[in-house]
């Protein structure tokens, strides 16, 4: 069964203004690389700022925890639910623009509750509203990269590049506009981000007639596939033998082998476990990042001009970014194994929240964004791929979301809320350093995967 979007209303406005992208964005690879800078440049803001935005509302580091969690959380509960929908329905676009109007209309609730005496309720109900609407964005997107056989490094890296420009540019916006603008930017950004969508192909195959015959279709190396399986999207060999292949109940029983087949591989159940740990420390520091930049004062005065603590907070998640996206291009370049991706990925990762830790130096935090970026795109990749690797075609997507939902999204709801209650209990400085400590067990973790290959090994080099 497949859900097709290819007629109907697509041939209307692809005929105007969704026709004029997707003639600028000839190429399929351009236009997932513009889908992830849209995506990431109208979600920077909202990222960055959102505690600040709740401590302006009057809330607690409690509080900000319990929303922190919320919406991670949520996220978490529904993405095996998206990616299972998905996956049956082989519905990846009306997926994702159904995701990306209804986390926009959503996250109105914030500006909506700024004028309430007690806020919590409605920004809770927004928050959880817009987090089950985007959790399907990144993982499906994710999906849809590598079932072409594109580098993921080399479309993902457009994401940490609009990230870093959106979140020094909002550092500077958040003064002049406003906290609320964040909310606005991210509804503007998702008219652009269904636009795109609607430019992409329904399938590999899809794919390849667009580009003159250009075969994308990712075919993996069998010696390094472990579970055997063609990645070109061709079908299950036993399906083929008995010509099953479009028959429905026979779809629903090979989802069903291959889901089992997927929660019982050790190497998928390592990097969950990884992906909670680093994803714990990563997202409760940075979610909290923002009040630490204006609780130490880190603004800095430059001869005649100053920079506010949320300007240099711009500055710093900007150059995260930037080592971010040189890392996400260059990964596929090392040969190293998804062991040592994971474990040097991870403890660069953790290592600034060590730094806020241990000093409220404006430079010592600016600096340490280096690492801070290298690792989390050396993490990130390895995840994805790794994932990928090692699950059945026939749950990309479940896959997917499972790693983003279960493993680092659940992280990072446990995250926030142990660093709003240490926000509380311990000062907002000394709670990085517990969120480092947990981030470096997690690189270690690493250590116990199995998959020796490396990216270009199997197949991740288009």
């Amino acid at each position: 069964m497949r859900l097709n979007t290819a007629t109907g209303f697509e041939q209307v406005v692809t005929a105007t203004a969704f026709g004029a992208i997707r003639q600028a964005l000839s190429g399929e690879k351009s236009r997932f690389q513009a889908l992830f800078f849209v995506y990431y440049a109208s979600f920077s803001g909202f990222a960055v700022f959102r505690n600040v935005y709740l401590e302006e509302m009057g809330m607690s580091g409690s509080a900000m925890g319990q929303i922190g969690f919320l919406m991670t959380a949520t996220g978490v509960a529904v993405q095996p639910v998206w990616g299972l929908i998905t996956d049956y329905l082989r519905a990846e676009r009306p997926v994702l623009i159904v995701g990306a109007v209804a986390s926009a209309l959503a996250l109105l609730a914030y500006p909506a509750a700024e004028g309430l005496s007690a806020p919590f309720l409605l920004v809770a109900v927004g928050t959880a509203i817009y987090s089950a609407a985007r959790a399907p964005i990144v993982p499906i997107t994710n999906g849809l990269v590598l079932s072409r056989g594109y580098d993921y490094g080399s479309v993902r890296a457009f994401g940490s590049i609009a990230f870093g420009i959106g979140s020094l540019g909002f550092g500077f916006l958040v003064a002049a506009l406003g906290t609320a603008s964040v909310v606005y930017f991210y509804v503007g950004g998702t008219a652009v981000l269904v636009a795109i969508v609607l430019s992409v192909s329904e399938s590999p195959e899809d794919d390849e007639s667009d580009e003159s015959g250009a075969g994308n279709g990712h075919e993996s190396d069998g010696e390094n596939d472990e579970n055997g399986h063609e990645n070109g999207h061709e079908g299950d060999g036993e399906n083929d033998e008995n010509g099953d292949e479009n028959d429905e109940s026979d779809d629903e029983a090979d989802l069903s082998v291959a889901v089992r087949a997927l929660v019982t591989n050790v190497d998928f159940l390592v990097v969950l476990l990884v992906g909670f740990l680093v994803g714990l420390g990563i997202r409760g520091g940075s979610a909290f990042f923002s009040v630490y930049m204006r609780a130490v004062d880190a603004g800095v005065v430059l001869g005649p001009w100053s920079l506010s603590p949320d300007a240099m907070t711009g500055i710093a998640w900007a150059l995260k970014t930037v080592f971010e996206a040189v890392a996400f291009v260059y990964a596929i370049r090392l040969s190293w194994s998804y062991r040592s991706f994971l474990v040097v990925g991870g403890v660069a990762a953790a290592l600034p929240n060590l730094v806020y830790g241990l000093t409220a130096q404006p430079w010592a935090i600016v600096a340490v964004q280096t690492a801070g970026g290298l690792g989390y795109a050396l993490f990130y990749v390895a995840v994805v791929n790794l994932v990928y690797v090692v699950a059945s075609d026939r749950v990309t997507s479940t896959a997917q979301t499972a790693l983003t939902g279960v493993g680092i999204g659940f992280g990072g709801a446990v995250g926030q809320v142990v660093a709003g209650e240490l926000h509380d209990l311990v000062g907002v400085q000394n709670l990085f350093l517990y969120l480092a400590a947990v981030g470096f067990v997690g690189a270690a973790a690493g250590v116990f995967v199995r998959q020796n290959g490396t990216l270009a090994d199997d197949g991740m080099t288009a």
